[in-house]
């Protein structure tokens, strides 16, 4: 029933491809992010979760740049 409803409706198509070239996008974004993104900040971020000597949100073996 909810499938007859909808494709009734005008438009549907247009919203449809709409959200699929929405989602390459997003999806092509974080892929080309996560391939050009620097090693020792991914490194640092897996690591932050199992710190113990973190102190006002900055490790003590972190080097600012």
């Amino acid at each position: 029933m909810f499938r007859e409803i909808i494709t009734q409706m005008p438009g549907t198509d247009l919203f449809a491809i709409l959200s699929m070239l929405l989602f390459i996008l997003v999806f092509g974004g974080v892929v080309v992010w996560t391939i050009k993104a620097d090693r020792v900040y991914l490194d640092y971020m897996k690591e932050l979760p199992l710190r113990k000597d973190i102190k006002n949100g900055e490790a003590d073996d972190v080097k600012r740049k």
